[in-house]
């Protein structure tokens, strides 16, 4: 429970920076240590619901985004 309200947490400082960047708040690199911050929690949220499960689902998102960025490739010909 701590992890998953730690994760929670870091995902609402990285919305925060964005919008402070986006707004000429804040700068690239608070987004950025934002980011990090979230890359190290996904990979413990990873861990604890099944690398297996997670990487699936990946990669079948990364196919999908794959296949929509060729069609609109394709269509801007």
């Amino acid at each position: 429970d701590s992890q998953i309200n730690q994760c929670c947490e870091e995902c609402g400082e990285l919305i925060a920076a964005l919008n402070h960047w986006r707004r000429g708040r804040g700068t690239c690199a608070q987004s950025a240590e934002e980011v990090a911050d979230n890359q190290l929690m996904n990979a413990q949220m990873r861990l604890l619901f099944g690398p297996q499960l997670v990487d699936t689902i990946y990669y079948e998102k990364l196919l999908r985004l794959n296949q929509r960025i060729a069609a609109h490739k394709e269509a801007s010909k």
